[in-house]
């Protein structure tokens, strides 16, 4: 206990009377962060240095809880199990069976695809709206087009 005691007291000690400054940086997503310049022996330069480093910060804040909302709900198994499904397999519709579909539609993109190379086209465009969060346009979906 002790020689936690004398511990703090020399922290405590060289943080008192110590002319740096010191950069407080909270770990928490989302938190922003102040950097203040106290010490006079601080260049305009290292100043400068230490604005941009806060900015950065936060905009690295920003972004990680902006993300965090986006994905929060909408990238369950299923979507990650149906967006690698159409990536590798979606000219043939075999997407459209594992989200609810009847199976004479993986007929109908096979097709489209041997005959006009719509499959293909068809699939890029369930990539991209499965990506973007419309999943449940897809389920128990029968129809050729589900948009």
């Amino acid at each position: 206990m002790k020689k936690h005691f004398y511990i703090l007291f020399i922290l405590a000690f060289t943080f008192l009377f110590s002319n740096n400054s010191y950069a407080v940086v909270n770990p928490v997503i989302g938190s922003t962060t102040e950097i203040v310049v106290e010490s006079p022996t601080f260049s305009k330069k290292e100043a400068r240095k230490m604005k941009r480093f806060q900015r950065r910060l936060k905009r690295k804040a920003k972004f990680s809880s902006w993300l965090s909302k986006l994905y929060k709900d909408t990238m369950d198994n299923e979507t990650v199990i149906a967006l690698l499904l159409v990536f590798f397999l979606g000219a043939f519709g075999i997407h459209r069976i594992y989200l609810g579909a009847k199976p004479v539609i993986a007929l109908w993109y096979f097709l489209a695809s041997m005959l006009f190379g719509l499959g293909v086209l068809l699939a890029l465009i369930d990539f991209v709206r499965i990506l973007m969060g419309n999943i449940s346009d897809y389920k128990d979906n029968d129809s050729f087009i589900a948009f």
